[in-house]
């Protein structure tokens, strides 16, 4: 989705459109400039504003710009009312991200005939119909999908046809392969390998000596070839859920709180596959978009209350006191299939209760009902 926070907004206040926007969450943007950029208009961008940019330097770099601060419910409904449409006439569907879809066409030749019409006509769609302006790249794998996406931008569809993709990629700077941060950046252009097309010409025995094991990917990636497996293929092997928030958030509780509320989620999504996890994953974003994660394995549950200490521990751990962050996850993995003997034994009081609490978020809606004992 192009600038999807903007776009929303737009919906709502169509006073926006045309204008420089920069969304943030600061409550208080009037009496300081704290926060983050979390989003901005291609109107502020060409002004040098980006998402995860400090407000104050966004105001220097933009003040005729209009702050407007985000709402995030309106991000999610509007997300879901995406997914819901795309999910109409897509067999295979990922969402990456609140603004990012993935989806595989394989095997639609017969359906669809022209699959880039069809892409085509999906866009104009969501254009028209959902009032959001939307980039998609189409290729043989997600990596390249996701590239040609970016190069799309905004607002039109680009198409890298089978065979083409190290050709497509070849003139590209190799900061935009997924995987070189700034570290593995400046270490490859003090190497002169300046482009993605250079990268695809090392071998593998001088990138794995300057890199690791990582420069096994990332020289397949270079050459065009990437992952093609979909979340919703083959059996699940982990579930996730994140909330990012358009505050900066430092109060532990608060996070904590965020950690529980998650948790609950998850563990109900398993309940509802006879799923059991035996790792757990903590992941933060902070604010300067340092991304931290930490996992550990657990005694094998999908009852939340068996987990959530272990959660705050590993929140513990992970988290740097008095730095603000902008997004929290949980992941539990090593899922198994609870067996009929499982279930047997699981049978106690706590299984009668959750499938008590299970039963009454099948009823109503499951957010309304929580397992949580604080508020």
């Amino acid at each position: 989705m192009d600038a999807f926070f903007v776009s929303v907004e737009r919906i709502y206040q169509p006073n926006l459109i045309g204008k420089p926007v920069v969304i943030h969450g600061n409550h208080n943007f009037a009496v300081k400039l704290k926060g983050v950029v979390a989003a901005a208009s291609y109107e502020a961008r060409k002004h040098g504003v980006f998402s995860g940019m400090p407000l104050y330097l966004a105001y220097q770099k933009c003040p005729h710009a209009i702050f407007q601060e985000g709402h995030f419910l309106r991000y999610q409904k509007h997300s879901a009312l995406v997914y819901t449409f795309l999910s109409k006439y897509l067999p295979v569907l990922e969402q990456a991200s609140i603004d990012e879809f993935y989806f595989d066409l394989t095997g639609c030749e017969k359906l669809y005939s022209n699959l880039f019409s069809f892409v085509t006509k999906l866009k104009i769609f969501i254009n028209q119909s959902l009032h959001l302006p939307c980039s998609i790249g189409m290729g043989t794998n997600k990596h390249i999908a996701k590239l040609a996406s970016k190069f799309a931008k905004p607002n039109r569809l680009m198409f890298v046809e089978p065979g083409t993709e190290k050709d497509f990629l070849a003139p590209y700077s190799i900061k935009y392969i997924q995987g070189i941060g700034k570290k593995t950046h400046d270490l490859l252009v003090k190497y002169g390998i300046f482009t993605i097309g250079q990268l695809s010409m090392q071998s593998e025995s001088v990138l794995v000596r300057l890199l690791g094991k990582s420069g096994y990917d990332l020289l397949a990636k270079a050459k065009g070839l990437g992952e093609i497996n979909f979340l919703t293929q083959g059996p699940r092997k982990s579930i996730s859920k994140e909330v990012t928030f358009l505050v900066d958030i430092e109060d532990v509780e608060y996070l904590k709180k965020q950690i529980a509320k998650l948790l609950e989620q998850i563990c109900f999504d398993l309940r509802k596959e006879n799923l059991k996890a035996g790792v757990l994953t903590i992941k933060i974003r902070y604010i300067d978009f340092t991304t931290k994660t930490m996992q550990q394995k657990i005694a094998v549950s999908n009852f939340e209350n068996e987990i959530y200490l272990c959660a705050f521990k590993l929140f513990d751990k992970l988290y740097k006191r008095g730095v603000s962050l902008r997004l929290i996850g949980v992941r539990l993995s090593n899922l198994q299939e609870e067996t009929p003997l499982q279930l047997f034994l699981d049978n106690s009081k706590q299984e009668a209760l959750y499938q008590a609490i299970d039963k009454l978020k099948f009823r109503f809606d499951s957010k309304i009902i929580s397992t949580m004992s604080f508020s």
